[in-house]
């Protein structure tokens, strides 16, 4: 578990593609890819995940330590947060400590997949990669 200052300078420190900054966003795509800190010293993996049925349900994730899950932008179905409050997609999670990424903010101004990419990469502080396949 991180505290909460943790995780505020992870998710501000500045990252780099460490393998390739080219990404797939096909539907069915569900890969990760690596990135470090642009000093080398943190490690995080970026999930892309694309269902191949429903691409409506994509997501973005930044996850620390392989299982800490710092950031998420989801357009799936509404999300309750943990205080009740429902939020609609798609929204952004972000690391609470004691609540890990329980939290949900709405994105009302985020429409379609390229959007939400570059939303989620300021968001997290990583360059926006280039793209291949699916543009849909």
């Amino acid at each position: 578990m991180l505290e909460q200052w943790q995780a505020n300078r992870l998710l501000a420190v500045p990252k780099v593609y460490t393998v390739t900054n080219m990404i797939d966003l096909a539907p069915g795509v569900d890969y990760d890819y690596q990135l470090e800190s642009d000093d080398g010293y943190e490690v995080f993996v970026f999930d892309v995940r694309i269902p191949r049925l429903n691409v409506s349900k994509t997501r973005f994730q930044l996850r620390y330590q392989r299982n800490i899950v710092l950031a998420r932008l989801c357009h799936s179905a509404p999300h309750t947060n943990p205080d009740g409050k429902s939020v609609e997609s798609p929204h952004f999670h972000t690391y609470q400590e004691g609540f890990d990424d329980k939290f949900a903010e709405s994105l009302e101004s985020v429409h379609g997949v390229i959007n939400s990419l570059e939303v989620f990469c300021r968001r997290v502080n990583l360059p926006v990669p280039s793209v291949q396949g699916g543009l849909w």
